[in-house]
């Protein structure tokens, strides 16, 4: 750069001298005092000069390019996890010389079945659990949706963006994805432990208080067939069969019958409290 530097100030050092020359010799050709050969070899000096400051411009221009070169700035903000290279190595363009990563934002990648294809699009919220690592659930939300299915897999592309401020999050890191397809309103929820399934369909039990021969009322069991909507987890939603209000047994179905007096003792003032984990699982 210093030598590019001292170029250039020598090369505009001779301009200016081939310049004033120029404009005292000017005079004289006019006059006829000195030839044009003379003249002309003055004008030649002068251009000559002008071209080597052209020439040291340009070779500042080109250190000062390498030496930028020399500097590498890191695209976005972030922790170098790795360096790839040691003080006063000799590197090539492309060469890498580092890692770099931000967690403050990360993006999640999953493969989705392809029956879910109609029902993802960019912008949904995505809830994101991480069981394993103690994590808290995240939300975040679509920012990429493949277009094309893997024939083997059978599945398509799927980007998430969640927050990580807290850096909790780490590459590589695998979780579960829950993404709501739809929102149903008004819509009657039960525990899926609830429901009974046989050759005859999809079965509940209630219990419906009557009275006995002595006027008091009694919880007495009865069966009621239901039609199954979405399900969520440990959620279903009930198409028909139930009006909504009604008792439902959600464990040791199995002990009882249609007509049966059972007694109480527990129950379940919502649908979350009264859901016990089981195998089976919508998450994507």
């Amino acid at each position: 750069m210093a030598q590019a530097e001292a170029q250039l100030e020598t090369a505009r050092s001779r301009l200016e001298l081939a310049s004033d020359n120029y404009q005292r010799q000017a005079p004289l050709y006019r006059d006829s005092i000195i030839s044009a050969l003379e003249f002309e070899q003055v004008r030649n000096e002068r251009n000559q000069a002008r071209a080597s400051v052209n020439q040291a411009q340009a070779g500042l221009a080109d250190a000062r390019e390498r030496l930028a070169n020399t500097r590498i700035r890191a695209p976005f903000s972030g922790t170098v996890e790795e360096r790839m290279v040691e003080p006063g190595e000799q590197i090539s363009p492309g060469q890498e010389v580092a890692r770099m990563v931000d967690v403050g934002r990360v993006e999640i990648t999953a493969n989705v079945p392809e029956r879910y294809a109609n029902d993802v699009e960019r912008g949904q919220n995505v809830t994101v659990q991480f069981d394993t690592y103690g994590a808290a659930p995240r939300r975040g939300q679509v920012t990429f949706v493949g277009n094309t299915i893997d024939p083997q897999s059978r599945t398509f592309p799927l980007k998430v963006e969640v927050p990580n401020d807290d850096r909790v999050l780490k590459p590589e890191m695998s979780g579960t994805m829950q993404i709501s397809t739809r929102t149903l309103e008004d819509a009657l929820v039960i525990p899926r432990t609830a429901l009974e399934r046989d050759e005859e369909g999809v079965s509940l039990y209630t219990v419906r208080r009557r009275r006995d021969s002595t006027g008091a009322r009694v919880p007495v069991v009865e069966i009621r067939s239901v039609t199954v909507g979405p399900t969520y987890e440990q959620q279903a939603v009930v198409l028909s069969g139930l009006d909504g209000g009604e008792e439902l047994i959600v464990s040791g179905q199995g002990n009882v019958a249609t007509g049966d007096t059972v007694r109480v003792t527990q129950q379940y003032q919502t649908v979350e409290a009264a859901t016990t984990p089981v195998e089976e699982s919508e998450n994507i």
